[in-house]
């Protein structure tokens, strides 16, 4: 099937021609000539340039088609219902976490929620314990405006009016605040920094603890950076008292400032650009690398039929036919059996040879340059031996044939060889991997029924 990009790529391809031209990779003209002796020259190269862009602008075509997709998709799914509200997942959907941006008219602000499931309901908890864990927070902040933003002592009292609980306070950090609730501000760094305040309650034996976080600030604390610490306390809240809800309301405003809520969508569409930039890349090079494989398999068959046309080359001259018409006998004999599924690179060269020679080239000159194309050792000796017993005659090259066909031929044994040990060097892994599903087929039902001896 026909690139649908060829079109494009032909146009491309000729008005980045004068530049192309200038720099042609030799190497790359070099290959294709080796593998389509015949062909004009320029033409293969056009060709494989416009296959090669082809291929690489269907591939960015398909890299950006995911790049929009991705981006449609992205913007189209969100969590954030009108502008208002956080949906939370139905029990057994899982948590998430939501990337909200705060905007009010003076400030800005990306603010990450993680959203748990929807919980289901409980039973509730001794009510007096609830309602003194309630109380608590209220009553131990004193004159701050909350445990969020500790700018002065505590109340950690030992009992609370209305309740027979005796209260013992532990904090993670007594040197900034006291089991007594005296703050140190002067030891806080820059950072307001958390610290865990735990209510200790013992009554008729019986024990029960509350943990509050309690955010002591320092005293250069910026009140931007207090406005956001505010507001995303206010969003855990309202994310931890509403986890039955299938909404969670946003606040509106604070401190008298309006806040407008917007998603920030995680935008991934760099990573499909680099991909299609990166595949790109991989295919050219993909292409350049299967040249050079068909090279070698070019190189390979010209050795392996090195053997048979020595020894027909030797045949035809033993029947008194010169050089020349040799080789124009072998090629016709391709000819009769040629098949279009495969394609004998040697023929194709002798081919060539056999036009030149048919145009009047002279034959010392046609056999030098077959020897120069096929790029093989044993075919530049040929190529020598008859450019120079073209004037000597038959009967001394004949015997230098019979000894180079001897040669080719214990040559050619060996090179099947190689290629036997080749090729079981590339079963090896196959077969271990065989190995070990059969093992494992033995194995395991023995393993899993030993219990049962």
């Amino acid at each position: 099937m026909e690139n649908p990009f060829r079109i494009f790529a032909v146009k491309f391809y000729q008005i980045l021609k004068p530049l192309i031209f200038k720099r042609r990779n030799q190497k790359v003209i070099k290959d294709l000539i080796q593998l389509s002796p015949s062909a004009n020259v320029e033409k293969l190269y056009d060709g494989y340039l416009i296959k090669k862009i082809s291929a690489v602008l269907s591939f960015l075509v398909i890299g950006i088609v995911f790049v929009v997709l991705f981006h449609v998709s992205s913007q189209m799914e969100g969590n954030l219902v009108e502008g208002m509200q956080v949906k939370r997942n139905e029990w057994g959907e899982g948590d998430y976490t939501i990337k909200l941006q705060a905007v009010t008219k003076d400030w800005r602000r990306d603010i990450p929620l993680f959203i748990e499931e929807r919980k289901l309901t409980e039973r509730e908890i001794n009510l007096l314990l609830k309602n003194l864990q309630t109380e608590l927070p209220e009553i131990i902040k004193k004159d701050n405006q909350d445990l969020q933003n500790i700018i002065s002592d505590l109340y950690l009292p030992s009992f609370v009016s209305g309740y027979p609980f005796q209260i013992r306070w532990e904090s993670s950090d007594d040197e900034k605040i006291s089991s007594s609730g005296k703050v140190e501000r002067s030891l806080m760094t820059k950072d307001r920094e958390q610290i865990m305040l735990t209510a200790i309650l013992t009554y008729e034996g019986e024990k029960a603890d509350f943990s509050y976080d309690v955010w002591v600030l320092p005293k250069d604390f910026k009140e931007e950076d207090e406005f956001f610490w505010l507001l995303e306390n206010e969003l855990n809240a309202a994310e931890e008292n509403e986890k039955q809800s299938t909404f969670i309301n946003l606040p509106v405003s604070l401190y008298g400032k309006e806040i407008e809520w917007k998603e920030v969508k995680s935008e991934g569409s760099i990573v499909f650009i680099w991909a299609a930039v990166l595949g790109s890349i991989m295919i050219c090079r993909g292409m350049d690398r299967d040249l050079k494989k068909s090279c070698e398999k070019r190189r390979k068959q010209l050795l392996a039929d090195y053997s048979g046309f020595v020894s027909k080359l030797q045949l035809y001259l033993s029947a008194g036919l010169t050089v020349k018409n040799a080789f124009i006998r072998i090629r016709n004999d391709y000819d009769k059996k040629k098949s279009s599924k495969s394609k004998n690179y040697l023929y194709e060269e002798m081919k060539r040879s056999c036009y030149q020679l048919e145009n009047g080239m002279m034959e010392e000159k046609v056999y030098q340059e077959f020897g120069r194309r096929c790029e093989e050792k044993r075919y530049k000796k040929l190529a020598f031996l008859l450019s120079v017993h073209l004037k000597q005659g038959n009967s001394q090259l004949l015997k230098l044939l019979e000894e180079e066909a001897d040669s080719a031929l214990e040559d050619r044994r060996q090179f099947a060889k190689r290629t036997g040990e080749e090729a079981g060097t590339k079963l090896l892994f196959p077969m271990m991997l065989m190995m070990l599903v059969v093992m494992a087929l033995i194995l395991l039902p023995a393993y899993f029924n030993f219990g049962d001896i």
